[in-house]
């Protein structure tokens, strides 16, 4: 009997534990303002209205096209929201979702970080975004939202940018609009936003100070820093290594 008991318990803990955790990541938006805009229709990044709608246009503006739970922050970091986002890479937009499932823009004057969810039990985040930056090229504007890959010090910086282009139809009867993506790369140190020629080695260690210990990672990894997921992972060894206590 207290076998069975225990097992009851156990089980009573757990469902309230996962409750509890759940209620952290529940669809919520007390506190995000929105602008007063047609979520279907065009608009640029400076707000001007396009003259057209979405369905107009070959492709998505979006960076992911399903609806994906996000927390989102207000400039003083403060969580504000929990709700279903995408982000629009032509407009440089928060759509989301309210409780009525009715889709809204957000107002990004408001937003300064938005962490997308690969759990929502557990709250583990697969993808952030972030403005607030600006770069010594003035290539990047502080209003522009940029994926944030990799956390401490030293950061990379991904910005995804849309653009509707006009090309020949199937049968070249005809122009016909569409989105035409394109990926700039930065990299944000504590005294420097740097705009990257590419995803290239050389470019990234010369703007880093600690070379003993750009020496030791080079040493113990042969292959150059080419790839997205190798820079991050030279990034976060780099931070381990120069974390200021």
């Amino acid at each position: 009997m207290k076998k069975y008991l225990s097992v009851i318990l156990l089980l009573v803990f757990a469902s309230a534990h996962s409750q509890s955790i759940n209620e952290n990541f529940s669809i919520s938006n007390t506190q995000m303002t929105t602008i007063q805009i047609d979520p279907t229709v065009v608009y640029d990044s400076d707000g001007n209205r396009k003259g057209m709608s979405y369905s107009e246009i070959s492709g998505s503006p979006f960076l992911f096209d399903d609806w994906e739970t996000a927390i989102v922050y207000d400039n003083n970091l403060k969580k504000i929201a929990v709700v279903k986002v995408k982000y629009n890479d032509y407009s440089g937009q928060i759509h989301f979702l309210n409780t009525n499932r009715q889709e809204l823009v957000a107002d990004k004057k408001q937003i300064k970080r938005v962490e997308v969810l690969k759990d929502t039990i557990k709250g583990e985040v697969k993808l952030v975004l972030e403005k607030g930056f600006s770069d010594n090229k003035n290539t990047l504007s502080p209003n522009q939202f940029v994926e944030v890959l990799n956390n401490g010090s030293n950061e990379l910086l991904k910005q995804t940018v849309n653009k509707i282009i006009q090309v020949d139809s199937l049968f070249g009867t005809m122009k016909v609009n569409r989105f035409s993506t394109s990926v700039s790369y930065y990299l944000k140190t504590p005294t420097n936003c740097e705009h990257l020629k590419g995803l290239d080695h050389t470019e990234i260690v010369s703007s880093l100070p600690a070379k003993d210990v750009i020496a030791e990672f080079e040493k113990n990894n042969k292959h150059k820093l080419k790839k997205e997921k190798d820079i991050i992972d030279f990034l976060n060894y780099y931070n381990s290594k120069t974390l200021i206590l």
